[in-house]
């Protein structure tokens, strides 16, 4: 239902990019080559979320068309941070475990979660959220997660 994630990735890695469509219609350009700000980093990618078809609502308000919904709860993050904070048994590190999700409640699950894997070497980078001064969204509140914002 989102592609934060991939567009997030690839500021880490970088990307290459050639239309296909630009080429069709006698547009023929050299693919893009876009490095990233740490391009030779192992990603694993981790979806946390599930998505969601909402319904199509015809009669609603002139029309709703359906759309993809992204929902999760404070579990399926923690288990979601667990799992990669473990993978540095196997090898993997430095760990940096990226999130760009929060939400506004506390979760002692949540915070308990971004501890564990602070205690073990991993870098908890998470995003304050996108409502403004004076609130941080959890998991970037809890304690010893690096919380990111933008401004501008």
């Amino acid at each position: 239902g989102s592609s934060h994630g991939t567009h997030v990735t690839s500021t880490i890695i970088g990307y290459s990019y050639r239309s296909n469509s630009d080429a069709a219609a006698g547009f023929v350009l050299p693919p893009i080559q876009v490095r990233g700000i740490a391009p030779n980093v192992t990603i694993i990618p981790v979806k946390v979320l599930a998505d969601y078809q909402f319904p199509a609502m015809p009669k609603c308000n002139g029309g709703i068309p359906s759309q993809p919904v992204v929902f999760g709860t404070d579990e399926m993050v923690a288990a979601g941070i667990n799992y990669v904070t473990k993978l540095a048994k196997a090898g993997y590190k430095p760990i940096v475990i990226n999130m760009s999700l929060g939400g506004a409640q506390s979760s002692q699950m949540l915070c308990a979660a971004v501890d564990y894997a602070r205690r073990r070497g991993a870098l908890i980078v998470s995003a304050t959220g996108n409502e403004g001064a004076g609130s941080v969204m959890y998991p970037a509140a809890c304690p010893g997660a690096l919380a990111v914002a933008a401004t501008g």
